[in-house]
């Protein structure tokens, strides 16, 4: 399964403005933030009627639509040989293993994968994740957020509540603070030009516009 920091990026982009605020307004600003979504993602696993999450069926959906023209040519049950145009690719099944990485990357059939499954009428979700299962997105949102009640109702222990904290002793740098993520190395940064279109340079270093003569 892939690790990615999609899950903070979300939380980063939709609390970009409650960040001004002061802590307690930013604190119950996330607390309902996430309790909007754990309702809104159980409430849409219950009323599910697919075997997996919507975001997983439409990546089944849109492989097994890549594999229409592909060519399938097995060499056992669970070892086939999957050519796509010039490329050619080997798909273990059992394994849940292909040859351009994308299956064991994503835990969900690719596209030649699903080229093999759909030729020998096979189910792909038994080739798929278990953590895509509803049930296993029931249980992610099984434990509710439970609601903060209105300040004046709550109930501070006297050795919290006698606590004075100070402002912190380090100097704000006198700049705007940086509210977007920094791009990690292997991201990169592609430039894509304005003339041709293509990737890897700009309009003013372009050489594949024709010269006149």
């Amino acid at each position: 399964m892939t690790m990615t920091s999609n899950i903070a990026e979300s939380v980063n982009a939709a609390n970009k403005h409650a960040r001004d605020l002061p802590v307690v307004n930013l604190l119950d600003f996330m607390t309902t933030l996430i309790q909007k979504w754990n309702y809104t993602n159980r409430k849409d696993a219950v009323e599910s009627f697919m075997k997996i999450g919507a975001k997983y069926e439409k990546i089944l959906a849109d492989n097994t639509i890549l594999s229409q023209t592909m060519t399938v040519l097995p060499s056992t049950e669970f070892l086939h040989l999957v050519i796509d145009g010039q490329t050619r690719n080997v798909v273990r099944l059992h394994e849940r293993n292909c040859t351009c990485g994308r299956f064991q990357l994503d835990d969900i059939p690719c596209p030649h994968a699903m080229a093999v499954i759909q030729k020998f009428h096979m189910d792909s979700y038994k080739y798929c994740s278990d953590y895509y299962n509803i049930d296993y997105l029931l249980k992610t949102y099984e434990i509710p957020v439970n609601p903060l009640p209105d300040e004046t109702t709550w109930q501070i222990p006297e050795h919290v509540s006698s606590q004075v904290v100070l402002p912190p002793k380090g100097k704000i740098k006198p700049r705007r603070p940086k509210k977007k993520r920094g791009i990690g190395a292997w991201e990169g940064n592609t430039v894509t030009c304005a003339l041709c279109g293509r990737k890897g340079h700009d309009r003013r270093t372009c050489q594949n516009i024709p010269k006149r003569d």
